[in-house]
């Protein structure tokens, strides 16, 4: 869906960002793949960690280009707002918004629903994410970006 189409929806508002705010994402995204590394953490906490990390990359993009998610179905906008602004990120984005899927599985129905394999692919595709956007953000965004957090 089209920039224009979520605004239209009032699935996207225009919100101004900040440093903080952005510095306050990349800093949980870190946090999460950090958290997504400890020792005897069950797939489906890595998988829930890895996801986290993903979603607050892509919410630090959609902030930094001066949107802001509204409404129900948050993640969802977030990642079709993603694949909107960085096309190149489309297939990425399409990933995580199938992973958005499991991950509620996971909350709200029943644990028990990451593969080790799927947990270990979601916080590197979290990772890669992560090392792809802090120069996009860093090339399209200076002023938003104090200085790059170091690499979790």
């Amino acid at each position: 869906m089209s920039l224009q189409k979520l605004l239209k929806a009032k699935r996207l508002v225009k919100a101004k960002p900040t440093p903080a705010e952005i510095a306050g994402l990349l800093e949980t995204a870190d946090q999460d793949l950090k958290d997504a590394s400890a020792i005897g953490l069950s797939a489906d906490g890595k998988f829930i960690f890895g996801y986290g990390a993903a979603q607050a990359i892509s919410a630090a993009v959609v902030r930094a280009a001066g949107y802001k998610t509204h409404g129900q179905g948050h993640h969802q906008t977030l990642f079709a707002a993603l694949a909107e602004l960085i096309p190149a990120e489309k297939a990425v984005a399409k990933y995580f918004d199938k992973c958005r899927e499991k991950r509620n599985r996971i909350s709200y129905e029943r644990p028990k629903q990451a593969t080790t394999t799927e947990a270990d692919e979601i916080v590197k595709e979290a990772r890669d994410l992560r090392s792809r956007l802090l120069p996009w953000l860093a090339t399209n965004h200076p002023v938003l970006m104090a200085a790059p957090p170091p690499s979790p």
